[in-house]
């Protein structure tokens, strides 16, 4: 019977019974999930690195690592994986045709395996896999090309120009989005790829990665580090071994290296100098023979010149004899023809002598008488006379022709004699010309062989002097070998955990930020959670007095009795923490799991954990609560007789309130509003509860909103008010005032500069001690920081004196005036007086001037940094700056803030996610808690108000009777929360504190509206629910409920 009139009631007030459920629900399911919540992710993220086995510790050697080193770490004791790894900064062609930098890791088997994303692994030299964080599928089939813009090192690091990506991976060592820096573009890593050793040129291992059989426990617990920390020491130990081995073997190999490359330089400058005197002896014989050359051409010359002189004089000769034979022909055939005409002239005077005589015998034969006879004797005398002319004629013509002909004769003799002159010159000329041919010849064939000896000459002349060059360049790289043998140093070694993993440590850190949080909120959800239930089962125990003295008197025990009442509430708890427990473990871990992966990269749902522990104390205290409250109500109840809990419980006495007494005030009050004032201040059990009810709603409005406040505007606080300059720049070497004005010079697209040392050191105060950032500027960094403490303006430390940032003087506990220790790490100390605390919300530093520096550490510490603006301070321009200026000489990386101010500003906006689900949370449980109570309100008082209806009050003026009282009460409840909300804030605010980042811890003016509003909002809202429900109530049916 008993369980039938639970389950009747729990019917009949379903909605109080649904109102503990809820605010129970909602109470656990807080507590719950938020104090689940970092164990779910770290589970998630435990189960995540273990199945990439993640390295639990990293060996990395100035001298790098071989593959003996990696045996032997293999099979050190308490070592479940060792592996070798190379990896390599590279700049590459981005997408955008820009360089950007990537660090490329060698694929490993054992040791921190790739989660594929997409595609497949590599399987040649020339594949890779890349970042599933910067890339997706689409980047499958694209080709990774190195940049020009390497040095010649990198470059011969690498075993091809181009990698093909084949698939898209994430990898355990890089678990959230940041890549790290490096000295390389604009000194921020972009993305990872992975290579098959073969795709590198190493013939060595950068690091060795090792898993620990003692570490496979729970990461971020006592017991993993213990396990890690036991391996510290032998790790160190092996590695010492090892390095100190790698380092003896590369120093004799490189002394054999040297002796060899010394005895074939010593070769090579004999054979140089073998080549130097053979060159002289030709150069020799080439002078010898070019000047035996010269004087033959000159005799050449020469003797041309007296060949054509014989020659001319030949010609002449020739042409001499030539004309006197023409001569000499034309005499001879003169003397020939007049030899004819002799001869002709001959017969014709024998032809007339023998005419003659035969006329003369005619006339001798002719009478004398004969008159023929004178004719013919005249005629013979005409012809004797005729004959002797023609005898004396011929005898001079005879004379004549002998003459011609001894002429003739000597001509001829001289003829012959200038022929055969003639003849022995032009043998003469001929051997003269035969020997100048020669001559020529040999001339020609010793310019040919000078020509072709020449450039053999100046070949083999440029060739040792090249070999010259190519043996002091080599003799040059042996003193540099020599030299860098003699400043190879024994090696450093290193074992690094997984603390030194940005990814590893900022979840850990980002896990503790949760676990502030829940420290906090779920109490404050469960107090306002135990009040209301509290409160709820007092009335329900209060209104049914009368059913529990007809109980009585029927005859059940008090057991029996408590069972009912028990199980209305203890039912309510059990069934409120069970979907609360379940509910909250799996939504909140999910909605923050959810918000963190803006950071982390695993790309895997959170695990589900249920935590039994968590569990049990969850039921035991709402049960303990929810029980405990009904047992102390219905104990007071059964100690009394039945009659008495039958019968109506009286009236309290009627007390006046405190404003009654203020009578002035009193009387000028309307009848209704006393009447208000006096329920309000009258019901003491009541009031409290409504206005702490409503108080904690408020306040924790209030705190989360002061959440958002204090860490929305760090960002823009650090980098618009604080933080001016727009990149830092870091050099390889220590900068004197030379080189310093050199980079001035340079940096064309740099507006102003400071340069300073920014170092670490050790701040020690009162006994606490915190690791900061140490600036000694050249100069005031006026332009570049400003260093201010509210409005009022800092100035640069004078000499013995430290500027410190708040949160870090906030820490030590010390304050303008104190006195603090500065320590490097060689142990050297600077003993400062603080002279100001500045603001400063990123990273921790201590200021001091260089002065001081010189005056207890006798110099200033190395220059290694500055601070510079730039003319384009747009992102752009700030990014092509710093490409520009890496490009300089000694400039080893750029520190671009905007891309520090995206890194912080990622991390706070998840910080939004956890503000606007408190958020959420407190809305919900005020709105439960208002109208919870406001429910219990209006129960309590059903008689009164049916009162107030029978006398006639419209449901208007029904309603304003009864929510007068509760608005009241909502006000008071919100000046009440406002304060403890301030307190709440400060409270969880110093519980999620991070150590590099310092909080503006303060509300806005906007929250405290914001909380107010949302709180009158959550109560006009409930007004309105019940507006329905006082319209409901039964005049008759509430006042005859008594009977």
């Amino acid at each position: 019977m008993l369980l039938k009139t639970a389950f009747r009631e729990i019917k009949t007030s379903l909605g109080r019974y649904l109102a503990i459920l809820a605010i129970i629900a909602l109470g656990v399911g807080f507590f719950a999930g938020l104090r689940v919540t970092r164990t779910a992710m770290i589970s998630t993220a435990n189960h995540y690195l273990k199945d990439l086995a993640m390295f639990d510790d990293r060996i990395l050697s100035t001298l790098g690592w071989t593959e003996e080193d990696v045996d032997a770490f293999r099979k050190l004791d308490g070592v479940s994986a060792a592996e070798g790894a190379r990896s390599a900064d590279v700049l590459c062609v981005g997408e955008d045709g820009s360089d950007m930098v990537l660090k490329a890791h060698s694929l490993t088997q054992q040791v921190n395996r790739l989660s594929l994303q997409a595609g497949r692994l590599p399987e040649k030299a020339d594949e890779c896999v890349v970042d599933a964080w910067r890339y997706d599928e689409s980047a499958l089939g694209s080709v990774i090309r190195l940049s020009d813009n390497n040095s010649a090192d990198t470059m011969d690091t690498f075993a091809s120009r181009e990698y093909t990506v084949v698939g898209v991976a994430a990898s355990p060592m890089y678990i959230n989005y940041e890549r790290g820096g490096t000295a390389l573009g604009n000194g921020t890593v972009a993305a990872f790829v992975y290579l098959l050793p073969e795709g590198f040129a190493m013939d060595y291992y950068t690091e060795i990665d090792v898993t620990l059989t003692g570490a496979d426990g729970r990461i971020y617990t006592a017991a993993y580090d213990d396990a890690v920390e036991a391996m510290e020491q032998p790790l160190k130990d092996l590695a010492a071994q090892r390095a100190q081995l790698r380092y003896d073997s590369l120093r004799s190999e490189a002394q054999e290296k040297l002796a060899d490359a010394q005895q074939q330089l010593d070769d090579a400058r004999k054979q140089l100098e073998t080549g130097w005197a053979e060159y002289y002896d030709g150069l020799a014989q080439y002078k010898d023979g070019h000047a035996s050359y010269i004087e033959g051409a000159g005799q050449y010359r020469d003797g041309l010149a007296e060949y054509d002189s014989g020659r001319a004089a030949y010609e002449t000769a020739r042409k001499d004899y030539e004309n006197g034979v023409s001569q000499y022909n034309q005499g001879k055939a003169g003397y020939e023809e007049g030899q004819r005409q002799y001869q002709a002239a001959q017969q014709q005077y024998q032809e007339a002598l023998a005419q003659y005589q035969l006329l003369e015998q005619q006339a001798a034969a002719l009478p004398e008488d004969s008159p023929e006879l004178p004719v013919l004797q005249a005629k013979l005398a005409a012809m004797k006379e005729q004959l002797d002319a023609t005898a004396a004629q011929l005898s001079q013509n005879q004379a004549q022709l002998e003459a011609t002909a001894a002429q003739l004769a000597q001509s001829k003799a001289q003829l012959d004699a200038a022929g055969a002159a003639l003849d022995t010159t032009e043998r003469q000329l001929t051997q003269a010309q035969e020997k100048l041919e020669e001559s020529a010849r040999q001339l020609a064939a010793a310019k040919a062989q000078l020509e072709e000896t020449g450039p053999k000459l100046e070949s083999a002349r440029q060739e040792l002097e090249d070999g010259e060059r190519e043996l002091s360049d080599h003799e040059g790289e042996l003193d540099d070998a020599r030299q860098k043998l003699e400043d190879l140093k024994e090696p450093d070694t290193y074992v690094l955990g997984r603390d030194t993993n940005v990814g590893y440590v900022c979840f850990e850190s980002d896990t503790n930020i949760v676990a502030g949080v829940s420290r906090v909120f779920p109490l404050f959800f469960f107090l306002l959670a135990a009040l209301v239930c509290i409160t709820t089962m007092t009335r329900m125990v209060e209104e049914q007095r009368t059913q529990l003295g007809v109980l009585m008197a029927m005859g059940y025990g008090r057991g029996a009795i408590l069972f009912k009442y028990f199980f209305y509430s203890g039912s309510a708890s059990l069934l409120g923490c069970a979907i609360g427990f379940v509910g909250g473990s799996y939504i909140f871990p999910k909605i923050l799991w959810h918000a963190y992966n803006i950071m982390y990269g695993f790309g895997i749902p959170i695990e589900f954990v249920l935590d039994g522990k968590l569990a049990a104390i969850s039921v035991a205290t709402y049960l303990l609560c929810a029980l405990g409250a009904t047992y102390l109500v219905c104990r007071g109840f059964l100690r009394e007789v039945p009659a008495e809990l039958i019968r109506p419980k009286a009236p309290k006495e009627g007390k006046r309130v405190l404003l009654e007494r203020i009578t002035f005030l009193w009387k000028r009050l309307g009848f209704l509003t006393k009447v208000s004032l006096r329920n309000v201040l009258r019901y003491k059990q009541r009031f409290f509860m409504m206005v702490l009810g409503i108080g904690g709603c408020t306040a924790l409005l209030l705190t989360g909103f002061g959440i958002k406040d204090s860490i929305a505007n760090v960002v823009d606080y650090q980098f618009e008010e604080i933080t001016l300059y727009d990149a830092a720049v870091s050099f390889t070497e220590e900068m004197d005032a030379q080189t310093q004005q050199a980079f001035s010079r340079q940096a064309a697209d740099v507006s102003a500069v400071v340069f300073l040392h920014d170092g670490s050191v050790t701040v020690e105060a009162g006994g606490g001690a915190k690791t900061v950032n140490l600036l000694v500027p050249q100069s005031s960094l006026e332009g570049m920081m400003d260093l201010h403490r509210g409005g009022e303006k800092l100035s640069m430390p004078g000499t013995g004196e430290t500027l410190l940032n708040d949160a870090l003087a906030e820490a030590l506990g010390v304050s303008v005036g104190d006195t603090v220790t500065l320590r490097d790490s060689d142990m050297n100390t600077l003993t400062v007086t603080v002279s100001g605390i500045f603001d400063n919300y990123v990273s921790n530093y201590a200021i001091v001037s260089a002065d001081t520096c010189r005056d207890q550490w006798g110099s200033v510490p190395p220059v290694k940094t500055a601070f510079i603006r730039v003319t384009d301070n747009s992102d752009a321009g700030v990014h092509a700056a710093s490409a520009r200026i890496l490009d300089l000489e000694n400039v080893s990386a750029v520190s671009v803030n905007l891309d520090t101010r995206q890194r912080v500003g990622t991390m706070m906006s998840v910080l939004d996610y956890i503000v606007w689900m408190v958020t959420v949370c407190a809305g919900a449980l005020a709105f439960i808690v208002l109208y919870n109570l406001t429910n219990i309100n209006i129960n309590e008082r059903i008689r009164e108000i049916a009162t107030i209806k029978v006398l006639g009050f419209y449901p208007g003026e029904t309603s304003a009777y009864v929510f007068r009282e509760n608005n009241t009460l909502t006000f008071l409840g919100m000046l009440v929360g406002l304060p403890l909300g301030k307190w709440l804030h400060a409270y969880v605010m110093s519980q999620i504190r991070i150590d590099t980042i310092a909080f503006d811890v303060r509300i806005a003016w906007q929250s405290v509206m914001f909380s107010i509003l949302l709180t009158a909002v959550f109560a006009a809202i409930v007004n309105v629910v019940m507006y329905f429900k006082l319209r409901r109530i039964s005049m008759a049916e509430s006042l005859k409920s008594i009977e």
